[in-house]
């Protein structure tokens, strides 16, 4: 160690670009960068001290902020965050799942709110703060005035589930749901059941474990191996049951026991999000009431199947990111919607099922097909294969486009969409289908008449 502990630190960073005044600065090694590249604006930028390896040589020496050398970074960052998880006495929520982690996190931080039940306010990780990294942070980031922390655990590899929920020792593990993602890293469906199910070795003695009761597989597995469990859902077997789901311009009703519930998120899929936060807020013991009203506060994350009203175009904005079981919901989702003169769907790449790719995205194409859209246009590589999915269903080939890259979409967009059509758009990350939607605004606008804001900044 060099430098002075004297300093307060009062928070932590791995960016150097966001590094602030009393941060710790940790510089994490990555495949195309080296925070250790980036001591000196950390340093620049007011913070505390920074966390490095020991291995790594330095041309600059400093009198002022704590330099901390570790054999590993991450491994330090892991080490303050198991120290600082120790000293939290308060209940954690894990909520793990193929689809639905984070609008799962942020319906349950607003069912259990800030009401004097709890005896202070629910801590929320922030958006996709779910990995070795991310997670860590976290932690770190809790403060007293927290009386409850909900994080959401992803994955991509064989284990890492296992590790975050063994850091963050939940005393609720939520499963929202097991279907098929990430099967590049976690080979295939039953890899990806085990891992979500190893939440549960992160579960201390009188933990609970909430799964999805609507997903047979995951429940099978459940009772299998011979868990304890609650479950939601909308089948007539879960203990947290909702009922009558009605899909509205402006969000989803449905009722729980015996109340009227409304959300302003989209389809059946955001009612078992809803459900496992209610689950989760009765069993932390919020009062029913309080939870409801907070479930009707949370509005759709750009990106996440947020609807965008541009004159008489309404876009159904889901370019977030894409898997089959998320791109099933989104469709259902669409051919449910009550407006749209012509109803077209612009499909990305589903990236990460490695050699089930092509399995999966005819699998969609058939759901393409019973549907029934005006026009499907499909984007990628391995998306094409969703046409050919359609066809098998006898959907007209007059109705298909199929584009190589967004580039390539992007030139004829405006071309393809009409000012007054429901268009759905979704796409992996990777794709960056976002710009479909921006072109598909800004050629709304220049039609002469206005455009309304997104449902979910409204």
């Amino acid at each position: 160690m060099s430098g002075s502990l004297a300093r307060r630190v009062f928070g932590v960073s791995t960016d150097s670009r966001r590094v602030r005044e009393g941060d710790l600065f940790v510089a994490l090694r990555g495949e195309r960068f080296d925070g250790h590249d980036f001591v000196p604006q950390a340093l620049e930028r007011g913070a505390a001290g920074c966390l490095v390896a020991s291995a790594k040589p330095f041309d600059v020496k400093w009198s002022g902020p704590a330099v901390l050398e570790v054999r590993d970074t991450l491994a330090g960052l892991w080490a303050l965050a198991r120290w600082h998880r120790a000293g939290l006495d308060i209940p954690f929520v894990g909520v793990t799942g193929t689809c639905g982690k984070t609008s799962t996190k942020e319906l349950i931080a607003a069912a259990l709110g800030e009401g004097e039940t709890l005896g202070g306010e629910a801590f929320m990780s922030p958006a996709s703060f779910n990995n070795r990294i991310g997670v860590p942070i976290s932690l770190l980031m809790i403060r007293r005035r927290h009386a409850i922390a909900v994080l959401e655990l992803g994955s991509n590899a064989p284990g890492e589930i296992e590790e975050l929920a063994q850091l963050a020792r939940p005393k609720i593990a939520v499963i929202t749901g097991v279907g098929v993602g990430h099967l590049a890293g976690l080979h295939d469906p039953q890899g990806v059941l085990i891992e979500k199910l190893s939440i549960v070795k992160g579960l201390g003695p009188g933990g609970t474990l909430v799964v999805n009761g609507d997903d047979p597989v995951l429940v099978a597995e459940v009772r299998a191996r011979g868990y304890r469990f609650v479950s939601f859902g909308l089948g007539p077997m879960s203990r947290f049951r909702g009922e009558d789901v009605d899909l509205t311009p402006h969000g989803t009703r449905f009722r729980y026991k015996g109340r009227q519930v409304f959300i302003r998120l989209f389809g059946a899929h955001t009612v078992l999000n809803a459900l496992a936060a209610l689950a989760v807020a009765e069993l932390l013991g919020q009062t029913r009431a309080r939870a409801i009203a907070g479930l009707s506060e949370v509005r759709p994350v750009s990106g996440r199947l947020s609807p965008v009203h541009a004159g008489r175009m309404t876009i159904l904005d889901d370019t977030y990111n894409s898997n089959p079981f998320s791109m099933r919901a989104a469709l259902a989702v669409f051919h449910r919607w009550p407006v749209g003169a012509r109803r077209v769907v612009i499909l990305g790449d589903m990236r990460e099922l490695g050699a089930q790719s092509e399995r999966w995205h005819r699998r969609m194409g058939e759901l393409c097909g019973l549907i029934q859209p005006d026009l499907v246009v499909t984007c990628g590589a391995e998306a094409r294969f969703i046409l050919e999915g359609a066809g098998d269903q006898g959907f007209s080939s007059r109705k298909m486009l199929h584009f190589k890259s967004t580039e390539s979409l992007l030139a004829q967009i405006s071309d393809i969409v009409s000012h007054d059509d429901l268009v759905l758009v979704k796409g992996s990350r990777a794709l960056k289908m976002e710009r479909v939607v921006d072109r598909l605004i800004k050629s709304a606008m220049a039609v002469p008449h206005a455009v309304s804001p997104a449902l979910s900044v409204a």
